[in-house]
């Protein structure tokens, strides 16, 4: 035989533990959302350094080539002025060489777009994959589980 007294408690019991259940459920959700949007800022925060590194790769290169280009230049005018030419041949030497530093400098910076391009790509594809529920998704998890432990208490 049951004690009159006791169901009452019991059920009483069974409401408390079903409302600290659906808040530690809330709980959960809430931190799952700050813990996702953390990952989120960290992988922008990763695509940032990258796009910094990648663009001083490129300017490192770029200011390589130019050196390169002066010393060549410099050494045709000297090979030019020590032989005694002039006219339209050493003109077309100089800028056949202006010509190619420019052609490679173009296919630097083109280099330098792609890898941004890719970089940004696994930026996106990182992104994707870091489950960062919104608030509505949230609110319906922590009202699904309000309700499935209010439908086990019993009346």
């Amino acid at each position: 035989m049951c004690i009159p007294l006791a169901l009452p408690a019991i059920t009483a019991t069974q409401a408390i533990v079903g409302g600290i259940s659906a808040a530690a459920t809330a709980a959960g959700a809430i931190g799952a959302a700050r813990q996702g949007q953390a990952n989120v800022d960290a992988i922008g925060a990763q695509r940032q350094v990258q796009a910094g590194q990648i663009g001083d790769a490129a300017g490192q290169k770029i200011g390589e080539r130019v050196k390169q280009a002066r010393a060549e230049r410099s050494r045709l005018r000297v090979a030019a002025g020590e032989a005694g030419v002039a006219g339209q041949s050493f003109e077309a030497l100089l800028a056949d060489s202006a010509f190619q530093e420019n052609e490679d400098i173009a296919l630097i910076n083109k280099d330098t777009a792609n890898s941004q391009d890719a970089s940004q790509a696994r930026t996106n594809a990182a992104t994707a994959q870091q489950q960062t529920p919104g608030l509505l998704s949230s609110g319906l998890q922590i009202v699904g589980a309000g309700i499935s432990k209010g439908a086990s208490v019993p009346s």
